[in-house]
């Protein structure tokens, strides 16, 4: 009979601990502010973005791993860690909040670069343009 081959404990990936950051991201709610959220889940009590950052929030809440809880609500897990950091942060009321640019407006500097990308002109002639606009302003 053959003796079964095994690994030393420091060569078993399920024993090695883990390097790096820790990969799991653990929301704890207290009773009111998971009842708040499960009610943000009827239809029409809240935007849908609202309701996609609560839903996110319960699936973490409930065990749900980042990734899996970022497709179920179908956004990137970059936008999942996001609204957990603006939970912690203020809580509920952060989630709700609208954000700090309004929608369709982009900074200055942005706009400046998407201009310079998609423009026949060049650089110099630009720069004339955007001093005119300057001055006529």
């Amino acid at each position: 009979m053959a003796l079964p081959i095994t690994r030393p404990p420091h060569l078993c990936p399920a024993t090695r601990p883990r390097r790096g950051r820790p990969q799991t991201v653990t929301v704890t709610l207290t009773p009111g502010e998971r009842t708040c959220l499960t009610a943000w889940q009827r239809p029409g009590a809240r935007p849908a973005r609202v309701a996609r950052r609560g839903r996110a929030l319960l699936f973490l809440a409930d065990g749900l791993s980042l990734a899996i809880s970022a497709q179920r609500c179908g956004v990137s897990r970059w936008t999942v860690y996001k609204w957990v950091r603006w939970f912690r942060r203020g809580g509920l009321t952060a989630l709700t909040t609208s954000p700090a640019r309004p929608p369709g407006r982009r900074p200055d500097h942005a706009w400046a670069h998407h201009i310079i990308r998609r423009s026949p002109y060049s650089h110099a002639q630009l720069q004339v343009i955007a001093r005119e606009m300057r001055e006529e302003a």
